[in-house]
């Protein structure tokens, strides 16, 4: 069984197939090409603190929880931050920085907030949690099985595309709308286009 499809979900296996590893080359090449992974994974990341009350994680895909932050080897108690998908940041709701909470926590707050809660520093922040695009999931298993299905049967997937090349000029027929091609099959390549990733990569400044 693999991240997103196990053997029972395809239909046309020859016989004395590897199921288990023909299912993780796929999956693997899928992640390989989308640039993202579709399921809820664990991460452990050390980063620059950048001096400021909100931090940027270096990641691909989006941030599904946030279990612990360290602030040189400090565990951050978890009333002071949360987190969206791309970004951990002070919660002004749970820490008291509103005037709720803690009065000591409040007091603390009040040292630190001006200077921001992730100081700078050199890989002096770490975050743990869990990542993946999981709202992407079913079109990822669709995709999976097509593309072991195609190499269980080439002849009924065929590779749609074809090129021809006059002079210094090449034609590309097939592949998605765009004209992309990923597998040259064109159900294949329109579920690979809906799930590349295309989120920008936010550095610590």
């Amino acid at each position: 069984m693999g991240n997103y499809i196990q053997a029972s979900d395809v239909t046309n296996w020859p016989a004395g197939a590897d199921k288990d590893a023909i299912i993780d080359r796929i999956e693997l090449q899928l992640e390989k090409t989308t640039g993202a992974h579709f399921y809820s994974k664990s991460f452990e990341k050390e980063i620059n603190g950048n001096g400021k009350n909100r931090l940027y994680l270096p990641i691909e895909v989006n941030i599904i929880s946030v279990t612990a932050i360290y602030i040189c080897g400090v565990e951050l108690e978890t009333t002071w931050y949360t987190y969206d998908a791309d970004s951990v940041f002070l919660n002004l709701c749970g820490s008291g920085a509103l005037g709720v909470g803690d009065p000591e926590l409040r007091y603390r707050l009040a040292q630190v907030e001006p200077a921001g809660i992730f100081p700078r520093g050199f890989n002096n922040i770490r975050i743990v949690g869990t990542y993946g695009n999981t709202d992407l999931l079913a079109l990822a298993k669709q995709a999976c099985k097509l593309m072991v299905m195609a190499e269980n049967d080439p002849e009924s997937y065929p590779k749609k595309y074809e090129e021809e090349k006059i002079g210094d000029y090449r034609y590309k027929y097939g592949g998605t709308a765009d004209g992309k091609i990923y597998t040259g099959i064109r159900e294949v390549d329109e579920l690979i286009e809906l799930l590349m990733a295309d989120k920008p990569i936010l550095s610590v400044p």
